[in-house]
């Protein structure tokens, strides 16, 4: 998606960009960076970064997919097997805190192996894995050490005609911003209205109880 949209909307090789998103910018700072000039990103926290697995198959074993159906499913079944088991890092048990501190200690070393030494306090998380979306990522982290590329680790204070403000009172021009902040994530499956035996809807309890507790 971010690299349909970068030829649309006509960035400059001299342009200034700033990116005011959280898990997005993953995706669009290295669909933008080839484009701008110098980008600016925004975050106010870190994130848990993750190793892509992206397998691409080779063409025998998309012909033994092909003729040998029995070995496409044990693949998919050892996938799911994979994925279910990733859900123990989530759990509060002595095994599930075993399981996420492993996984926190492996993005860490991942992180460290990528990303400037700089950024390394502004992009490891100080809250436990699970709190955030984790993010696999897609060369996300490579594209910091280009020099037209810098991350902020501060919010937004003020939008002026020219530019940013921070809450640290950084200001800063732009030729672009580029705004992903429209998740309602405090509007639970938004736009779909969901009413509970009672008659409530699931959005007041959620505002009330602030979590979706039995209706």
């Amino acid at each position: 998606m971010p690299g349909i949209l970068i030829p649309v909307i006509g960035i400059s090789l001299t342009a200034a960009v700033a990116i005011l998103i959280a898990c997005c910018a993953a995706q669009v700072v290295p669909a933008i960076v080839k484009y701008a000039g110098f980008v600016k990103q925004y975050a106010r926290s870190g994130q848990w970064f993750h190793a892509r697995p992206n397998h691409v198959y080779t063409e025998l074993e998309k012909f033994l997919f092909k003729w040998m159906p029995l070995k496409q499913r044990l693949l998919r079944l050892r996938v799911f097997f994979s994925a279910d088991e990733e859900t123990t890092t989530y759990f509060p048990t002595p095994k599930g805190q075993k399981a996420r501190l492993a996984v926190e200690e492996e993005s860490k070393r991942y992180i460290k192996s990528i990303t400037p030494k700089k950024y390394w306090n502004n992009i490891i998380p100080t809250f436990p894995l699970g709190c955030k979306r984790r993010i696999f990522d897609p060369d996300y982290l490579d594209y910091l050490n280009r020099p037209n590329v810098e991350l902020l680790p501060e919010g937004i204070q003020e939008m002026t005609e020219t530019g940013i403000i921070t809450s640290s009172g950084i200001s800063d021009d732009f030729d672009i911003i580029v705004l992903a902040t429209s998740s309602q994530v405090s509007q639970f499956l938004t736009p779909i209205q969901i009413f509970g035996s009672n008659g409530q809807s699931l959005q007041k309890q959620w505002n009330e109880c602030r979590g979706d507790k039995l209706i």
